[in-house]
């Protein structure tokens, strides 16, 4: 709603295009105001979804780390495992020794000797 100022250019005329000017200030001094609290809000967001995301960075990183050294674990594991498979098949593969064939035979005979001869002597 604009008022025109007249040829003459009186005191009110200049009075109220200057109430008119002032009037549109105000009017955009509230919509700036309203605009900085909107971008202010929207920082505050921003700024919350910057820390959830450097949160989550941090936990996939830690979930990284974890799964490095789970991946690890179970590589020595399986190295152990391996060796200690060897080790048992190796131990169940060795063969007696010639002698300790015929020493295990000995024994067996003189054991065997020994309870004869002493069930000999209780009989008579």
């Amino acid at each position: 709603m604009g008022y025109t100022v007249t040829e003459n250019h009186s005191e009110f005329d200049r009075g109220v295009a200057a109430g008119e000017i002032a009037a549109r200030l105000a009017s955009q001094d509230r919509i700036l105001a309203g605009q900085d609290r909107t971008l202010a809000a929207q920082n505050r967001s921003l700024a919350d979804i910057s820390t959830t995301v450097h949160d989550l960075a941090m936990k996939l990183q830690r979930l990284a780390d974890a799964s490095a050294a789970d991946r690890e674990t179970v590589k020595s594991t399986a190295a152990a495992l391996k060796a200690a498979g060897e080790a048992r098949r190796e131990a169940g593969e060795t063969r007696w020794a010639p002698l300790t064939r015929l020493s295990l035979i000995a024994g067996i005979v003189l054991a065997a000797i020994g309870v004869i001869a002493f069930i000999l002597s209780r009989v008579h």
